[in-house]
Order: C-alpha cells, then structure tokens, then sequence
C-alpha cells in the first residue's frame, strides 16, 4: 500500500491578506514548478492566449499585507492580460510555500479589568478578551469562545483597547 501526501491549506477567501514567502524565488529558477503552476492555473480553461510567468509573479507580488486577495482579483480582472483562474494560482501557491495567508492576532493593549467581590456576574465578552493576547488568531478564538467570526470583529471593533497583529 502506498502513502500519498497531504498538504492542508487554509480556507480560500476573498477576504484574505497573503504575502509572498520568500520561497516565491523557487518560481523563477525552477522549470519543472513554472510548467507544473501554468498547468494548474490553466486546467479546464479555453484560453485564446496562454498566461506568461510574468504575469503569474506580478499576481503573486500583488498580495501582501493590507491588500486583500478581492482587490487584487478586481485589479486584473479589468486588464487586458490573459484571464487565467486567480483561484487556482493562489491555492498552487500555497501547496507550494510561494505564499502564505496572513492570520488576525488579536491583542488587549491594557489587563482586562477582573471583577472582584461576591455576586459579581462574569461578563461572557470579557471571558473572550482573555483570549485577546497574541498567541490565539481569529479562528482559533471563535473555536475557543463559540462564536462566529462577524461577532468577534464586533467585539474587536468596538473595544479601543484591542490591537490586531497581522503574521
């Protein structure tokens, strides 16, 4: 019996921030891995005109930190270059270690107050700003506190003293 490998990959969304890794280098001097992503992106697409590299990498440069992967779609979706699925270029990308989805790390600037005396009902809100230190992301606290994700962003919006790491 033989063994195939498995590579998780986080979620597709439009969403996302990504960045460049710096094993993105690998794309320009490797052959077989340029041949293998033009194959992938391609697949299942009647192109009039085959993608170029250079087209694949300005993609690729494009996604970083504060630029989501939406604005980056829109943007060459309205050039004239050749239309390939930007889908399929960022989930090769991430099989690959070329690029890597950025995660929101929550962080509380100041200690959460902590109630003290007898009869004091715990706030559920503050049970989850203790998750607020840097070490858990977005998802991870969601899993942790039981609550969807537009919650969470209105817990982290509406308290001043959150601060979002981004890595």
């Amino acid at each position: 019996m033989s063994t195939i490998p498995i590579t998780l990959i986080p979620v597709l969304k439009f969403n996302n921030m990504y960045r460049a890794t710096p094993n993105l280098s690998r794309l320009f001097n490797e052959p077989e891995l340029q041949k293998s992503c033009m194959t992938f992106i391609i697949k299942g697409s009647e192109l009039k005109e085959k993608p170029t590299l250079s087209d694949v990498l300005e993609i690729l440069c494009s996604l970083q930190q504060g630029t989501t992967l939406r604005t980056v779609s829109d943007r060459f979706s309205n050039s004239a270059r050749p239309n390939f699925d930007i889908r399929r270029l960022v989930v090769f990308a991430q099989i690959h270690g070329l690029i890597k989805c950025l995660k929101r790390y929550p962080v509380y600037l100041r200690n959460p107050p902590r109630h003290n005396g007898f009869n004091t009902r715990v706030d559920p809100v503050l049970g989850i700003r203790r998750l607020f230190t840097g070490k858990h992301c977005a998802d991870e606290i969601c899993c942790l506190a039981r609550i969807d994700l537009p919650t969470l962003e209105q817990i982290i919006e509406e308290d001043p003293n959150v601060a979002i790491i981004w890595r």
